[in-house]
């Protein structure tokens, strides 16, 4: 959804909505991306805690929109969710993460936005095998939550597909 490539023929629906007809900025809102290609648009020295606070509006940076307290409880939920509860990660710059913890700080962003859609592409690549294992349990742990939307995963390496 980054770069927007558009089909040369044929029909394109996604979520009940056609491509083409339909306003591209609502239709973000209801799908959340995880990929390299997020990662470099957000700005090194956000927060991890602001970087989850952005998918709530599919935004890149905070002073875009308004944040509740119950939005800012929320995002800290899911970054100890995904194993950073620790005090002070919150506040650790985007940009001096691991790439393990980026990938986690990124999918608790996608799950912020409370998406109809999770697309997620080759979310363990560059990951050393400590940071791949705890992505693919909690990838794991997604896919069987009936409250989590459909998943869809895009990865060269079968076993990086969780059952679900």
């Amino acid at each position: 959804m980054g770069s927007g490539l558009w089909p040369t023929s044929g029909i394109v629906e996604i979520l009940g909505e056609r491509l083409g007809q339909v306003d591209m900025r609502t239709l973000r809102r209801r799908i959340a991306v995880v990929s390299a290609s997020v990662s470099r648009t957000l700005r090194p020295e956000l927060p991890a805690l602001d970087v989850v606070l952005t998918g709530r509006f599919a935004a890149l940076e905070t002073w875009w929109d308004e944040y509740t307290a119950d939005d800012r409880a929320r995002a800290g939920g899911l970054l100890a969710e995904a194993g950073f509860g620790a005090p002070g990660f919150a506040e650790r710059p985007f940009g001096l993460l691991s790439e393990g913890e980026r990938q986690q700080v990124l999918l608790a962003r996608a799950l912020m936005a409370s998406p109809e859609l999770l697309l997620m592409d080759e979310p363990a690549a560059g990951l050393d095998l400590g940071a791949r294992e705890r992505l693919l349990t909690r990838l794991a742990g997604l896919a069987a939550d009936p409250a989590v939307p459909p998943l869809v995963l895009v990865t060269h390496h079968l076993e990086e597909i969780p059952r679900g």
